[in-house]
C-alpha cells in the first residue's frame, strides 16, 4: 500500500507528516518535504512480465523515500518543474517497488530528467546501480540533497556505482551537449571507467568486458507547457536510445538442444533486454501520441505496463469502508477488481510505457504488444 506524507506550511499553518489520501497537486507541490512509504513486492514473478499488478501482502517490508522540495522554485528558470514531485514519479516509484526482489539487483539504471529523484532512489533501494541525471542546477541542488538525505550517494566517482548507490551526472537531453553526454555516459558505463565527464570520447571506451545500461527511466518528461518550454519527445527518445545502445540481450550458453534452450531462457529471465520506461500523466490526447511517434524512430517495440493496483489503490475508500457482511464484502471486492485501472485507482491518469529494441526504429511505426 502506498502512503504519501507531506510537511510544510499550508494556509499559513505548519503541517507535519499529513497523509494524502488521493492525488492533490496543490498540496503535493506546496509541501517542503514529501515522504513516500510503499510495500515492497515479495513476488517471484518474472521481471520481464508485463503485468505489475499482483497484490502485495500486508506483511511486506516497506520501501521508504524522503524528499525535499523547492515549491517556491517551481517557476524558476534554473530549477523549474524539477523542483517538486509529480504524479508520474510517484507511479514509477510504485512500479519499481512492485518488481520481484531480484529484478533490479545489480542492474545499471539511468534516470533522465530526475528532478527530485524519487524513481532513482527507489531503484537504488532495490539494489540497482543508479545514475541519476538532470540539468546542472537540479543535480547540484535538490537532487543531490535528496540522494544524500536518503544515504544513497555513491562515495566514488566510478561508473557504474556500487549496487544500491546513486551517482549524479549532468545530462540535459534536447541539447547537443546532452546528446554527447548520453553517448559518453553509455560508453563510460560500458568501459567501467573510474571517472566520467561529458567530454569523454568514444575512442576512450575501449574495454570489452564492461557493462551496459539495463534500464532507462523517465517520469513526467513528456508534457505540453503552454506557459513555458515543453520537452522535446524526440530528444528524450534519442537520449534513451543512445544510453541503451551498448546493451545486448544476454543469452546463456552451453549444452545442446533442450538444455541449451533452458539455459537461454533462465539467462533472459534474469537479464531482460535493455528497456526504457516512461511514466507520464495523460493531460491531453495528443501528448502521448507525439511521444510514441517520436519513439518509432528509435525503438522497435512498445507496451503499456499495468499499474500496480494494490499499491496505488485509493486509501480514502479503504479507510472509510465500514464493516460489511460476507456478501457485501464480495460485492465490494468485485467492484474494486473491475475498477483497478479506472475510477477505483486514483492514479489511472498516469500511463507507463516500456520501449525496447533501441536503435531498431522504423518509419513504419512501433510494434505494439499487449500489456
Amino acid at each position: 500500500m502506498l502512503r504519501i506524507l507531506i510537511s510544510g506550511f499550508f494556509d499559513g499553518a505548519a503541517v507535519e507528516r499529513r497523509e494524502l489520501t488521493e492525488p492533490s497537486r496543490w498540496e503535493l507541490h506546496s509541501a517542503d518535504r514529501v515522504q513516500i512509504e510503499i510495500g515492497i513486492s515479495n513476488s517471484s514473478t518474472s521481471p520481464s512480465c508485463p503485468s505489475l499488478s499482483s497484490s502485495t501482502p500486508s506483511s511486506s517490508p516497506v520501501l521508504s523515500i524522503d524528499l525535499l522540495q523547492l515549491p517556491r522554485c517551481l517557476s524558476s528558470s534554473k530549477v523549474g518543474v524539477g523542483a517538486v514531485l509529480w504524479d508520474g514519479g510517484i507511479v514509477l516509484t510504485a512500479v519499481l517497488a512492485s518488481l520481484p526482489p531480484s529484478a533490479l539487483l545489480g542492474e545499471v539504471v539511468v534516470e533522465l530528467g530526475a528532478g527530485v529523484g524519487a524513481p532513482s532512489l527507489a531503484a537504488a533501494r532495490r539494489g540497482a546501480r543508479v545514475v541519476s541525471t538532470d540539468k546542472g542546477a537540479a543535480v547540484s541542488g535538490v537532487l543531490q540533497k535528496n540522494v544524500e538525505l536518503n544515504g544513497l550517494l555513491s562515495p566514488s566517482f566510478k561508473l557504474p556505482p556500487e549496487p544500491g548507490k546513486v551517482a549524479l551526472r549532468v545530462l540535459e537531453f534536447g541539447t547537443r551537449e546532452g546528446d554527447e553526454a548520453a553517448a559518453a555516459l553509455a560508453d563510460a558505463v560500458f568501459s567501467s571507467s573510474e571517472s566520467f565527464s561529458s567530454s569523454t570520447s568514444v575512442a576512450a571506451a575501449t574495454a570489452t568486458a564492461g557493462r551496459a545500461v539495463d534500464l532507462v527511466l523517465a517520469a513526467d518528461c513528456v508534457y505540453s507547457d503552454g506557459d513555458g518550454e515543453s520537452p522535446d519527445p524526440e530528444a528524450l527518445c534519442r537520449a534513451a536510445a543512445r544510453l541503451l545502445a551498448r546493451g545486448q540481450r544476454r543469452q546463456g550458453g552451453g549444452g545442446r538442444g533442450a538444455e541449451k534452450k533452458e539455459e537461454k531462457e533462465k539467462a533472459n529471465l534474469l537479464h531482460p533486454s535493455p528497456r526504457f520506461w516512461l511514466a507520464s500523466e495523460e493531460r491531453d490526447a495528443g501528448t502521448h501520441a507525439l511521444f510514441l511517434e517520436a519513439a518509432a524512430g528509435h525503438f522497435a517495440t512498445v507496451r503499456r505496463l499495468q499499474l500496480p493496483a494494490e499499491l496505488l489503490k485509493g486509501r480514502r475508500r479503504e479507510q472509510g469502508r465500514k464493516k460489511k457482511s460476507g456478501l457485501e464484502e464480495e460485492e465490494e471486492e468485485e467492484k474494486d477488481s473491475e475498477s483497478e485501472n479506472g475510477n477505483g485507482n486514483p492514479w489511472s491518469h498516469v500511463r507507463v510505457f516500456e520501449l525496447a529494441g533501441a536503435g531498431c526504429g522504423s518509419q513504419s511505426g512501433l510494434s505494439m504488444s499487449a500489456a
